[in-house]
């Protein structure tokens, strides 16, 4: 290891890597959830995270499907196309998780893969106050002007509200 000088009034030398006490640093981040929507920000954000976590580490790839995919319109039961929004779903999910999972493998980092139906930021919040990561991983954008200039953007609500460091990935 590399000495990096004296500690004062103590005679001793503090080396890179390694506590006062000798003590190694443990590798940071331990836990990342990683937010996915399909778009070239979280493919992106995804390869940053495949580049970043070290062996053992565990990643959770989410992503959150807005409620036109609902089955159900509440009180009055299921709609009359619940079979082909289902496999719409499924089949959009199944896309938004094939790339980061991609590169996630060539990592060895421990990967598992959640889907929520709600609001984007609400449910990532959910998820992070569930699941407690070290990190939270995001693309700046993923909707078109128009949506975000009516529903907001999702990275800019998460930095505001999220109890854990974010990084977000332009």
């Amino acid at each position: 290891m590399e000495t990096i000088g004296k500690i004062e009034g103590t005679g001793s030398t503090q080396q890179a890597g390694a506590r006062a006490d000798d003590e190694l640093i443990s590798p940071w981040p331990r836990k990342v959830l990683l937010a996915c929507d399909g778009s070239k920000h979280s493919a992106k954000a995804a390869n940053i995270v495949a580049a970043m976590v070290s062996p053992g580490s565990k990643v959770r790839v989410i992503t959150v499907q807005s409620y036109e995919f609902a089955a159900y319109t509440g009180e009055w039961g299921p709609l009359s196309d619940e079979p082909e929004r289902q496999e719409r779903l499924r089949s959009i999910i199944r896309q938004v998780f094939r790339e980061p999972l991609e590169l996630l493998k060539k990592s060895s980092c421990e990967v598992e893969r959640t889907s929520r139906l709600g609001n984007p930021a609400e449910q990532i919040l959910e998820e992070v106050g569930e699941w407690h990561p070290d990190l939270l991983v995001v693309g700046r954008a993923g909707m078109g002007g128009m949506s975000r200039l009516l529903l907001g953007s999702v990275s800019t609500h998460l930095v505001k509200h999220t109890p854990v460091p974010i990084l977000v990935v332009p």
